[in-house]
């Protein structure tokens, strides 16, 4: 199908599919939203450019359709999603936004930018990825509040030049009484000329003892977090890691 052109804000719709396999036991479940995501309030009703999407157990996909409900003549949106369940179990991508170009997981610098007033047809496809698992540890004594939110993030390395490096990330919002918070990242691994990666975290609202700044792994089991992107870790490629340690600096 091509888009079609509205006098009101469109929609997009599609198939979210996975590129190996079916869901397993318990079903995969994709969050897919508009970026930037709208919010809209009108009395009672609370609205949201996001859609919950469903894949059952043992189907390779499923069907979505986000309305659009703001934007001028000249607005465009970008097309994201995060998978809150089954992918790990599966080696896929949990999260990033859509480039149709290269039919592809990207980031927003260069995710595809679709016309707002329009009714576009976009299908995503979840693919293989490079997966890293392990833990962000507070300093000892320390437990989390439940306000803090952490943001892991991958950043990819290339063989040759390139203008930009694309950069994933993961926002981790653990409750209370929490000293060590679980995390599992899958990034596309089928990046031209794809080298590796950097791993590093950082933290909202963490107590003021901690160094909430952009944090590096300096060893491929985590070591000793450093500030400096220069000293970080250069996780290969085609690769999945567990059991990475991010023991969180103080000031």
């Amino acid at each position: 199908p091509t888009p079609t052109t509205t006098n009101s804000p469109g929609r997009f719709y599609g198939r979210v599919a996975l590129s190996d396999g079916v869901a397993p036991s318990g079903g995969v479940e994709i969050e897919v939203e508009t970026f930037p995501l709208d919010i809209s309030f009108s009395g009672t009703t609370f609205r949201l450019t996001s859609v919950d999407v469903e894949i059952p157990e043992g189907e390779s996909g499923a069907c979505f359709s986000l309305d659009l409900f703001k934007g001028g003549m000249n607005d465009t949106r970008q097309l994201k999603f995060e998978c809150t369940k089954g992918c790990d179990d599966l080696d896929l991508v949990t999260q990033g936004l859509w480039r149709d170009s290269t039919q592809n997981v990207t980031d927003f610098i260069q995710a595809t930018n679709y016309p707002v007033f329009q009714e576009t047809p976009v299908d995503i496809t979840l693919r293989s990825a490079d997966t890293f698992k392990g833990e962000v540890r507070l300093p000892t004594g320390l437990v989390t509040n439940g306000n803090e939110q952490f943001n892991i993030s991958l950043t990819a390395e290339y063989n040759g030049f390139v203008i930009f490096s694309e950069s994933f990330s993961s926002f981790l919002r653990p409750g209370s009484g929490i000293n060590s918070i679980p995390f599992s990242v899958g990034v596309p691994n089928e990046l031209d000329s794809l080298r590796g990666w950097k791993l590093s975290v950082s933290c909202l609202n963490c107590d003021s003892t901690i160094n909430s700044s952009n944090s590096f792994a300096t060893s491929i089991n985590g070591g000793l977090l450093s500030n400096s992107s220069a000293q970080a870790f250069e996780f290969p490629a085609q690769q999945d890691r567990t059991g990475i340690i991010l023991n969180l600096l103080t000031n």
